[in-house]
């Protein structure tokens, strides 16, 4: 082992962080270009179930633009793709989207926590209708 060492240390000590740093980039890379995938997956599906409900191409670009415009106290990635990236259901980001421009900001960011968090639906849900049901009164 000595003798290895001896012949081959050198080059040992140099090529070894070279080969796992060139395999940590291409892991790296593999996996935002999968996160890539994944997000167009779901806007694509998300697009899909629009069209199925019977929506206008004016609702389906004022939907997207308001899931992806920064509001005060969310992220500016848009509520619609931290959904997404959160792998929710497609139906339930457009319920979220849809409500997105009624809610206050106290309640958008809330939201966006709980989103972050990875709450279940259904408690985001419950702040959304609450909130609704508060601003109709």
């Amino acid at each position: 082992m000595e003798e290895f060492l001896n012949q081959y240390g050198f080059w040992l000590i140099i090529m070894a962080p070279a080969i796992l740093g060139a395999i940590g980039a291409w892991v790296f890379k593999i996996a935002a270009e999968w996160r890539k995938a994944r997000v167009a997956e779901c806007e694509v599906i998300l697009k899909q179930e629009m069209v199925q409900r019977g929506m206008s191409a004016d609702e389906i670009v004022q939907i997207l633009r308001a899931g992806t415009a920064p509001h005060p106290g969310a992220s500016p990635t848009g509520i619609g793709e931290l959904m997404a990236e959160k792998d929710y259901k497609a139906a339930d980001i457009v319920t979220v989207v849809q409500a997105w421009n009624a809610l206050p900001p106290e309640f958008q960011a809330t939201v966006t926590a709980m989103v972050e968090k990875g709450s279940y639906f259904v408690e985001i849900k419950k702040v959304v209708d609450g909130c609704q049901a508060r601003v109709s009164r």
